[in-house]
């Protein structure tokens, strides 16, 4: 029985087999990255896209100043159209 060749992962410290199981490979399919294991490629990749989800849900969360803009917006095309319903004085005199 010929004894398997292992390789220890960076982050995690474990000693795993060097075999798809445990290790990604390259783009081009025919190596091994032997980088950093599957399982702490898993973690790292779930944790950033998580921090990504919050950063975008703050980012897209409307800023106190910008929601005040649209209030006064909406406030100034309110009166605008209450205006416009009103019926027009005439700029001419009428000659009697």
């Amino acid at each position: 029985m010929s004894e398997q060749e292992t390789h220890q992962c960076p982050k995690c410290k474990d000693e795993l087999p060097v075999t798809d199981e445990f290790w990604y490979r390259f783009g081009h399919g025919k190596s091994l990255n032997l980088g950093i294991c599957k399982s702490c490629q898993k973690a790292y990749y779930k944790e950033r896209n998580a921090k990504i989800k919050v950063e975008q849900a703050k980012r897209d969360m409307p800023k106190p100043e910008f929601d005040g803009f649209c209030k006064a917006a909406l406030a100034d095309r309110i009166r605008r159209v209450e205006e416009a319903d009103k019926p027009k004085e005439s700029i001419y005199q009428e000659i009697s």
